[in-house]
């Protein structure tokens, strides 16, 4: 049987135009994401390292902790522009308290811990078994390291705020970035009850 020159010729042109259209060249480089939401293949992380490319970008912020007098570390963020620090505790603020919540979180002695941790927890919505059996435990996963993701060191609590929403009077959502980027920066859902702010979500690493 004979194959006819046009039909190798059309063959030919479709795996041409196929492999050349977009990036889908196998082996082939990108400089570029695919598409939004996509890994990009040079970077570590989710998203392309230049922040120019939108919510895709990361940055990266050097911060001092409290490891040592001189000590800093070097952040990487996603999707998360602006970041804003956040060094002191104080109840009566929504990012304070959320401070002395991760500062309980660091205490070594795990009872002396989860009391403190619960003290900033509203307990009209979580009761204290479930507190710590759900809550308390995930800031345990992998030796804790998922949840010092969110803070400056093992020995400082300080963080940064990615994003703030206002849902209504008294009650606001507090998005903390997360270094290495991994997945999304964890949202934290605070009220206002009497002259303080509790949590009322806690949110996984």
């Amino acid at each position: 049987m004979s194959v006819r020159p046009q039909s190798i010729l059309a063959v030919s042109a479709a795996f041409v135009c196929v492999a050349t259209i977009g990036a889908g060249c196998i082996g082939c480089r990108r400089d570029q994401p695919e598409e939004i939401g996509s890994i990009w293949n040079d970077a570590g992380m989710s998203g392309p390292s230049d922040p120019k490319l939108g919510s895709q970008g990361a940055i990266t912020v050097d911060r001092p902790n409290a490891d040592g007098p001189t000590a800093s570390t070097k952040r990487s963020y996603k999707d998360c522009p602006n970041p804003v620090p956040v060094r002191k505790g104080d109840p009566k603020t929504p990012e304070g308290t959320l401070f002395l919540v991760f500062q309980a979180l660091l205490e070594p002695d795990e009872e002396v811990s989860f009391e403190r941790f619960y003290s900033y927890i509203n307990p009209l919505l979580q009761n204290k078994v479930d507190a710590r059996r759900y809550w308390f435990a995930s800031t345990r996963v992998k030796g804790g390291e998922p949840f010092l993701r969110l803070i400056y060191g093992p020995k400082d609590p300080s963080f940064d705020v990615c994003r703030r929403v206002v849902e209504a009077e008294g009650k606001i959502r507090i998005f903390v970035a997360k270094s290495p980027p991994v997945g999304s920066n964890p949202p934290y859902q605070l009220a206002k009850v009497g002259d303080k702010w509790l949590l009322q979500t806690f949110s996984p690493f």
